[in-house]
């Protein structure tokens, strides 16, 4: 059995895992790493040869790559659930969208997207399902709504699958209880392998008392989230401040809040975000947004990141206001704006690097595992193989370290793009 990393390799994005049994070809997941100019792809040539894809959950870099594949041949099975589905078909088609208006010009059209959704078969969790001679079963990883951890017995050997999971339960989800046994083989995302997270309580004390003191001195708040749970965990927390100034959700988030409404069952707080609603006001038009940006409010927003997305026009707008607030609120990956923020004080705007003059924090809300939930999983995993993936190269470092140290039989791997693990036993 061989295992072959297309992506996510001492990097986070563009997950792609190829495994390659005595039968199969089969991918987990299948994902893009998006930067300020371009998407970057995984390295995969031969997709008329995949026999099955399972997909973990809809972040793009999990599943943007599905059309551009699609394109290329790839017609087979594409294994994942209802609300990973629902989700994919809005993120796929906002990133054909993006491509086109940077006019990269992509190969695929709006007619593979569909494709892809037709592929996709339901894998409700905790079922068994056979393909082949493939057995799998998906179990919830608390990562996003949808989100999943894959187990699959492929030549007699169990093999698991991470994607991004979260072990610490948050306002919109539980965290993963996933438990696996007799595991041959588990593939971990490792994205903060060097480091644990702070006390959620914490941090969501320090956020919530900086919207507070920023609005009573009569600025207004831009908060970039991820579209697919942050932003909707966002509005959660400040639902708790009962604030009396206008609250705006914009970007992708109006589109996959109603998507969670449709299927409430992968959600813990249905009925509180429901009610968050009757306070916020959904952004649709650009000239809605310049008009309401004359005004105090609180804005959330897309991209998480900073790079792309309606957080460019508030950021044009608020950048040089030294009592408004940027409020990051997870995950800033390398060569993006707000990873140059944070490091520089600086971001671009229009190709121009522009020098942050607002008041600006990150909070870590991260829906990732930190370095203790990380550990005790593998411990509790306990594989004869432990393959990292989906981490920056310091983090799998320190991380495959300490595995080393603490389980001296087990085969610790920290491959890079395009490397190829071959388990011959």
């Amino acid at each position: 059995m061989k295992f072959t990393l297309h992506g996510a390799a001492q990097e986070v994005g563009r997950s792609c895992i190829e495994v390659t049994s005595q039968k199969n070809n089969f991918l987990f997941d299948c994902g893009i790493k998006l930067t300020e100019n371009f998407s970057d792809y995984p390295k995969l040539t031969h997709q008329k040869e995949i026999n099955a894809v399972f997909l973990s959950h809809a972040h793009l870099d999990h599943s943007g790559a599905l059309p551009l594949f699609n394109y290329k041949g790839l017609n087979c099975p594409i294994y994942t659930n209802k609300m990973t589905k629902e989700l994919s078909k809005l993120l796929l088609k906002d990133s054909l969208h993006v491509e086109l208006l940077k006019e990269q010009h992509p190969a695929y059209n709006k007619e593979h997207v569909y494709n892809v959704m037709d592929l996709m078969k339901h894998v409700p969790y905790q079922k068994q399902q056979t393909f082949n001679d493939l057995t799998f079963d998906f179990q919830d990883a608390g990562h996003i709504p949808g989100s999943a951890m894959v187990r699959v017995t492929a030549d007699k050997k169990n093999i698991v699958y991470t994607g991004d999971f979260n072990t610490i339960t948050s306002k919109l989800l539980i965290g993963t209880k996933a438990n696996f046994k007799g595991i041959d083989v588990l593939i971990t995302e490792t994205t903060y392998g060097d480091r644990p997270h702070p006390s959620r309580t914490g941090e969501k004390e320090q956020f919530l008392d900086t919207v507070k003191k920023t609005i009573d001195k009569g600025a207004s708040i831009l908060i970039p989230a991820f579209a697919v749970g942050r932003s909707q965990e966002i509005l959660l927390m400040l639902k708790e401040l009962k604030l009396k100034v206008p609250m705006y959700l914009d970007g992708m988030s109006t589109k996959v809040i109603k998507t969670f409404f449709n299927a409430p069952q992968y959600l813990t707080n249905c009925g509180d975000l429901k009610s968050m609603l009757k306070k916020v006001k959904f952004v649709n038009t650009e000239k809605q947004r310049q008009e309401i940006m004359k005004k105090q409010g609180i804005f959330v927003t897309t991209s998480g990141m900073l790079d792309g997305g309606p957080i460019m026009a508030y950021l044009k707008h608020f950048y040089f206001d030294k009592d408004a607030a940027l409020l990051l609120t997870g995950y800033q990956a390398d060569g993006t704006n707000g990873r140059l923020l944070m490091e520089e004080g600086n971001v671009y705007l229009d190709g121009t690097k522009i020098k942050v003059k607002c008041n600006y924090h990150k909070f870590d809300f991260s829906a990732h595992v930190g370095l203790d939930g990380l550990k005790q999983t593998v411990k509790n995993f306990n594989p004869e193989h432990l393959i990292l993936n989906h981490g920056d190269p310091g983090a799998i470092q320190h991380f495959a370290k300490w595995a080393v140290e603490t389980f001296p039989h087990m085969q610790v791997y920290k491959p890079k793009v395009e490397d190829c693990i071959d388990l011959k036993k």
